[in-house]
């Protein structure tokens, strides 16, 4: 879905998206056999799902709807629900503006369908995203 703006080759390298510290778990999809646990805040638990060189081993059915939009994310706050990207992202932060707008328009549907169909979390919003698009 995301190989329109980004390369399994930057995703593969970076792998930032699929790892989390102990204070960003709310951030990590629902991912039923994944053991984030840990004690020490500063240690990054890789998902169980990535290979160091092949990136997420989930196939496309199995994978979990925010993890095939990452860095896109469903948040809301007091003025709606919004489509946001994670500022994190490096390789979309070297991305045009308008090429990511472009996507957007084309991806907003897609996202809409499985907030409806429950396929999608809702997170607060967070202060490292940016608003794209509202979606309700």
């Amino acid at each position: 879905m995301l190989s329109k703006i980004l390369s399994k080759e930057q995703c593969a390298q970076c792998k930032f998206c699929c790892s989390f510290r102990r204070q960003s778990l709310w951030e990590s999809p629902f991912v039923p056999s994944c053991n984030y646990k840990t004690q020490d805040p500063s240690e990054e638990i890789p998902c169980d799902y990535l290979d160091k060189k092949q990136g997420c081993t989930l196939s496309q059915e199995k994978k979990p709807f925010d993890c095939k939009i990452w860095p896109f994310r469903v948040m809301e706050d007091t003025d709606g629900i919004f489509i946001t990207m994670a500022t994190t992202c490096p390789a979309l932060n070297n991305t045009p503006e308008e090429t990511i707008v472009s996507f957007l328009s084309e991806l907003k549907p897609i996202i809409q369908k499985n907030v409806e169909n429950g396929n999608c979390s809702i997170k607060k919003m967070s202060p490292l995203y940016k608003k794209y698009s509202h979606l309700y």
